[in-house]
């Protein structure tokens, strides 16, 4: 029996996020000032784009004996047109500096550096994405069921049709996945034995290679330390900047040998029926991922003996006189993930479901890494230099132990009571969820790159030194103590000529997580098997506050407070729908 199933799919996505820019003359650059919210959207707007995906797909399925064998492919055809800016808008900056702090600058007109965009940022980029695979699910015993098979995904380089010749890198045609699993039940009620292995591959986004499109010949950017504010806002009205000559050519690097992230993943689980209905599970999940695409800023200014580090130097301390910093995009991080997991199931008695999770886990990486979101919201090394011993560290994203219990109940008609009772109270869906996470890391950085802040590099990410070892790991999510917890006098800035501050990447934590979310349904039968639905449903039930992290900009004023949360408060909503 050969089963066979061929797919083919055509999808496109329009998106704008769009504000008037440059060409319509209504608004002016992007403002930053270090510790306050930004002025004018980001520099990354206006950007509008269409992305059409072609996706064809074969399978073949064959059963024979104790053997079922998958054999298939799937090969995908994207086009990506569209605008994106890079700083089309003066992007201008102002930090905290010797003589005056950041808001300080900005009442005087005296930015420590501006980025401007001169040129075309339209694009239009192809790629083909492409996996051929085969399998075979072997039933070698009653007890024993094995999977096993193999993946080949290469990946053929994108090109740009409007410049072509921009992409540097080839092919990346060796990406062969194996991937198997088992399942063994153990003799009597002993439960089963699970573990899995697979070899995965990420991609290349077209996020990702798209940022060179700021590249010359169609575009030049210009980067501008301490600019003259009446150039940068003139410039801000018009399609060109008359000061861009006293900047550097800030400029996209793509690694010419840059291939797809790859990732090994295992788990082993053992799961056992207890009593009644009841389940458990107990098992460990892990993964090494190396390759990950990230951003690094280099041809910074160099640091040394008998160099002035001031900011006006910094384009005169880089290594290549004909630019400024460059953006180089590059495998260069690797991740780690360990957790161990522990489940507890009542899938169904007398209309009671319930489902207990905890994780315990770690998450660690050499770097975030790369994909969308921009350069300007990395955070990169201190140093160029020491990248992997600086930014190793726990994950954005670590969060070591996660409880989430899900519960859920069907409320039975009173077999006693009057029928409309029996009508009215039975059949009703009680459902709840909660949620209690750790917090997520964040770092503590100086705040300026200024002399007497930072090192002086041309680069923000400086971190100072640690003075207080007791405030280390601490978890900071509450306003009331946050201040007390994280106070400035636990740090001090690096001195001039120091490359870097001592204070590590992801030391310290937000709050965690508690949050509970609940709903009421019911379907009545109203009329010929057309149901009325009434739902209510409350999110963050009990209104508990998920905070923000405080302000880690030490050069602040509002170091170490928290102003803000990342959800919202206590929401209710009643529904009704009927379907007809």
């Amino acid at each position: 029996m050969v089963p066979r199933h061929f797919d083919q799919r055509h999808r496109r996505i329009r998106s704008h996020d769009f504000a008037p820019g440059p060409l319509e003359g209504h608004l002016g650059p992007s403002i930053a000032v270090v510790g306050l919210q930004g002025l004018g959207p980001t520099p990354d707007i206006p950007a509008y784009r269409a992305d059409n995906l072609f996706r064809n797909g074969m399978q073949l399925r064959h059963t024979h004996g104790n053997h079922a064998f998958v054999f298939g492919f799937e090969i995908a055809r994207r086009q990506y047109n569209g605008f994106r800016s890079d700083s089309s808008r003066p992007y201008i900056n102002f930090v905290a500096t010797a003589n005056n702090s950041a808001i300080a600058n900005l009442r005087l007109g005296l930015p420590y550096s501006m980025v401007t965009d001169i040129g075309n940022l339209s694009a239009g980029f192809r790629s083909w994405d492409m996996s051929f695979y085969a399998g075979d699910t072997w039933y070698a015993a009653a007890n024993l069921t094995v999977s096993y098979g193999l993946r080949y995904q290469p990946s053929p380089a994108p090109f740009e049709v409007n410049h072509p010749g921009v992409i540097p890198y080839g092919c990346d045609c060796n990406n062969l996945a194996p991937q198997v699993g088992l399942a063994y039940r153990l003799p009597g009620a002993s439960g089963v034995l699970r573990a899995g292995y697979g070899l995965q591959y990420g991609q290349i986004l077209a996020s990702t290679y798209a940022w060179i499109r700021s590249n010359p010949p169609a575009n030049t950017v210009q980067a501008i330390q301490q600019p003259d504010l009446i150039q940068a806002l003139t410039a801000a009205s018009g399609t060109s900047f008359s000061g861009a000559s006293q900047g550097r050519q800030f400029f996209t690097l793509l690694d010419p040998h840059l291939v797809l992230p790859y990732s090994d993943q295992y788990n082993f689980s053992w799961e056992r029926e207890l009593r009644g209905s009841w389940h458990v599970q107990l098992g460990y999940v892990g993964s090494r991922t190396f390759k990950l695409i990230q951003q690094r800023s280099i041809n910074r200014g160099v640091i040394g003996p008998g160099l002035t580090l001031t900011e006006a130097t910094v384009d005169s301390r880089r290594p290549d006189q004909r630019y400024a910093s460059i953006r180089d995009l590059w495998n260069g991080s690797a991740a780690w993930y360990n957790a161990a997991l522990a489940n507890l199931f009542l899938p169904r008695w007398k209309g009671l479901h319930l489902d207990l999770s905890f994780w315990f886990s770690k998450a660690m990486d050499n770097g975030s890494g790369f994909a969308d979101q921009g350069p300007l919201q990395q955070a990169d090394s201190q140093w160029e230099y020491e990248r992997h011993r600086d930014l190793k560290a726990r994950s954005d994203f670590d969060q070591p132990q996660s409880f989430r219990a899900r519960f859920s109940y069907e409320t039975p008609s009173p077999r006693s009571a009057r029928r409309w009772v029996r009508a009215l109270a039975g059949g009703w869906n009680i459902s709840t969820i909660g949620l209690l996470k750790s917090g997520t890391p964040f770092s503590v950085f100086s705040g300026s790159d200024a002399p007497g802040y930072g090192n002086v590099d041309g680069t923000p990410w400086d971190r100072p030194m640690l003075l207080n070892l007791a405030v280390l790991g601490r978890t900071i999510g509450n306003p009331d103590t946050s201040r007390q917890l994280l106070p400035a006098s636990a740090f001090a800035y690096i001195t001039p000529g120091m490359t870097a501050g001592n204070l590590g990447r992801n030391v310290f934590r937000k709050g965690g997580i508690r949050n509970v979310n609940a709903s009421v349904s019911r379907r009545f039968p109203v009329w010929k098997e057309k149901p009325l639905t009434i739902r209510a449903e409350s999110i963050n039930l009990l209104n508990s506050p998920q905070f923000a992290a405080p302000d880690y900009m030490l050069v602040d004023s509002s170091f170490g407070a928290i102003t803000n949360t990342l959800n919202n408060g206590r929401s209710l909503r009643l529904a009704a729908s009927f379907e007809f």
